[in-house]
């Protein structure tokens, strides 16, 4: 059998193998060749996992075995089946080997997983339910052994267990009864969450069972116990399980539908939270942790009616420690959600900065996406405000840029079409005229919607996306070659009879239609009316005519682009 370094050493490699021949699928438009290189994969787990079995390491095989299943659904579900079936019997043998060393809990969890796959990818319930009883009999033995050796923990444990079991095969006066045990021995050992899940245990059986009014009684006697813990760890100021304890208790209100004991405990915890990030100030804690307490103050904040100032500025502090400890990604988070609700409060310039923030720093990670729309975001602020957003302009023509490039290694055509589009868009806005710049990103749009023309398997694309693409390509490169200055970034076989024949054939008419409507457009010089688009936008639901629109404002609002322009 294998030692656990070797284990971690060939998790590592099967991990590696299995991402590499996944990005090859991801990037391959051939059918055939993914079904390939997706054959190969299964073939590889399949293997190792049998290897790994012959030296009886029976769960790492099943789990690899799964995975084969697992990909392999995505193109033989029967065949996946069988193999579902093998990963059983691996689990079965791990099953036994457990049992041998009386490591009962973990052969519990086994047969838990066992009636999982026979439920959720077997489609079969009596099985699962059989699996469930055979858990619930196992730990069943066990209770009166721990009961013997004075185990508390371990018993309280096995009841929790024993509840949750019950509950999946619908035993709901069982659930009831281990949910009880278990927290009677909870409140012996002080474990709070145990004691909270039991508490809603009960409170949940007893609605399946039609006692309501026993049901809430049970919250009630929940609370009860919490507030009498609590007031033991107010003397003492000690915040960290105090703050746990009056979550709960807001939980337990919430239950209760009881909106104002709910908002008077989550100012509490909020209060808690907030002490503890000013203790952590004075006692130099890590810059994350303080974020994270100022986190909580917030969120707690946010669910009190009236607490929306208090919520955005720990939302912001937050933001600035987590952004001290370098953590970007909850920096961007936290600064973002202090901008949505200073912008509640028509606080426009300082929701405007927070969106700015955190943009910057989720573009900090090249987190592109959340960083283009925080920008977006700020944009959309600026203009409400009246104020220059010519800065604001260039970075998402720069970030727009940036991402387009990384979604076209990624062979994402389309996507960074659209986005070479957007940088277009972007650019056209700034006060100072751009011509070049915006002919050449829209010479890049172009050349990825026929790269994607190109290189798409049509069998295995929805038809009206190929249509729509080839109306992209026949605009854009309408414009882009009637324009006053030629392209260096156009590939010279992109022109108007490249996709004109192909939409002819095969495309609906509508399609055909539209797209000489737009070039009949620009050969006119009028630009067409708003009422157009909102229209043609109910023929075109499936995909939306989003990009259309920006050429056609963009054309309009550079005349350069009609300066030569001339019927096909």
């Amino acid at each position: 059998m294998m030692d656990d370094n070797q284990i971690f050493a060939e998790q590592e490699a099967i991990i590696r193998h299995v991402k590499v021949a996944l990005e090859h699928i991801e990037q391959t438009s051939d059918s055939a060749e993914k079904e390939g290189i997706l054959y190969d994969l299964l073939a590889f787990l399949i293997s190792s996992s049998n290897d790994i079995a012959q030296n009886h390491d029976f769960y790492e095989a099943a789990g690899r075995l799964y995975s084969a299943a697992y990909y392999l659904e995505q193109v033989h579900v029967e065949r996946a089946q069988e193999i579902y079936l093998q990963v059983i019997d691996y689990y079965q043998e791990y099953f036994r080997v457990l049992v041998s060393r009386e490591a009962f809990h973990d052969a519990t969890n086994v047969l838990i997983k066992i009636a999982s796959i026979y439920l959720t990818k077997l489609k079969d319930r009596p099985k699962y339910v059989e699996y469930i009883q055979q858990g619930i009999s196992i730990i069943s033995q066990i209770i009166p052994v721990l009961e013997q050796q004075g185990e508390l923990r371990e018993l309280c444990g096995k009841h929790q267990m024993l509840a949750m079991l019950y509950e999946k095969v619908d035993q709901w006066n069982d659930v009831l009864q281990h949910a009880k045990q278990a927290l009677k021995i909870a409140k012996k050992i002080k474990d709070f969450s145990v004691i909270t899940n039991s508490y809603f245990d009960i409170h949940r059986s007893l609605l399946v069972l039609q006692n309501s009014s026993k049901a809430d009684n049970i919250l009630y006697e929940a609370i009860d116990y919490f507030a009498k813990e609590a007031e033991f760890y107010e003397i003492h100021d000690d915040f960290i399980p105090l703050s746990q304890i009056y979550q709960i208790i807001k939980n337990m209100y919430d239950k209760l539908d009881k909106l104002q004991k709910y908002e008077s405990y989550a100012r509490k915890e909020a209060g808690v939270y907030l002490a503890l990030a000013n203790d952590g100030v004075k006692r130099k804690l890590n810059y994350a942790q303080i974020g994270s307490y100022y986190r909580g103050a917030a969120l707690c904040y946010s669910e009190i009616k009236g607490n929306v100032i208090d919520s955005a500025s720990c939302f912001f502090l937050a933001g600035n420690y987590y952004h001290h400890a370098k953590k970007f990604y909850d920096a961007a988070v936290n600064f973002e959600d202090a901008a949505k609700l200073f912008e509640d409060l028509l606080k426009y310039q300082k929701a405007s900065e927070l969106f700015l923030k955190s943009s910057n720093c989720a573009l900090r990670i090249n987190d592109f996406e959340y960083g283009i729309l925080n920008l977006i975001n700020a944009e959309a602020l600026g203009e409400k405000m009246g104020v220059d957003l010519s800065s604001i302009y260039m970075q998402l023509q720069k970030n727009l840029t940036q991402y387009a490039g990384i979604q076209h290694k990624n062979k994402n055509f389309f996507i960074s079409g659209t986005l070479y589009l957007e940088a277009a868009e972007y650019t056209s806005k700034q006060p100072q005229k751009h011509f070049e710049k915006i002919h050449s990103l829209l010479s890049k749009s172009l050349a990825e919607y026929w790269a994607l023309f190109t290189e798409t398997d049509f069998n295995q694309c929805p038809n009206s996306s190929v249509f729509y693409v080839c109306v992209l390509i026949l605009v854009l490169s309408s414009i882009l070659y009637d324009s006053s200055i030629s392209s260096q970034d156009l590939n010279p076989k992109i022109d108007y009879s490249s996709v004109h024949p192909y939409l002819e054939e095969k495309a609906p008419s509508k399609y055909l239609r539209f797209a000489e409507d737009v070039h009949a457009v620009f050969v006119s010089k009028q630009p067409l009316r708003k009422a157009y688009f909102i229209k043609t936008a109910f023929t075109f639901q499936e995909h939306g005519i989003a990009e259309i629109r920006k050429i056609h404002e963009m054309v309009f609002q550079y005349p350069e682009f009609l300066k030569n322009f001339s019927q096909n």
